[in-house]
């Protein structure tokens, strides 16, 4: 079986332009507002994003796109599901990863991890590698 070339795999990125703070500067936010774009150069097929906590208590809503052609974006807002007993709780980071197929089915992950530092969220670089 052969592999995608590099030069026509797409590469999914993640660019959060919205996120709405919970409780105080600590907690996960209520709601992450982002944009999945692929900057590759194949489509990309099957996408499922999702976020963990550092808390694993805290689940957020999972999307499901059917595809990116090369240059297309999509814009969507991963919801936090709380119960009662999860607000307040401490996060520390977050990871939005985003699970797609190239045009041979091989699966591929990108991945960003967002960290708490004193209460100010940061993004840091984008993972991506095939599963």
């Amino acid at each position: 079986r052969e592999t995608v070339s590099i030069s026509v795999r797409p590469f999914l990125s993640i660019n959060i332009f919205r996120m709405a703070r919970g409780e105080n500067k600590f907690s996960a936010p209520r709601e992450i507002d982002i944009e999945i774009q692929n900057t590759g150069k194949g489509t990309a097929r099957n996408i499922e994003v999702t976020c963990t906590c550092s808390a694993v208590s805290i689940d957020y809503t999972e999307e499901q796109i059917p595809f990116l052609e090369a240059g297309d974006k999509w814009q969507i807002s991963l919801n936090r599901m709380s119960r009662y007993s999860d607000i307040g709780v401490k996060a520390i980071f977050l990871s939005i990863s985003v699970m797609y197929n190239d045009e041979l089915g091989e699966l591929w992950s990108s991945t960003l991890r967002i960290i708490n530092e004193n209460g100010n969220w940061r993004p840091e670089v984008i993972i991506a590698k095939r599963v």
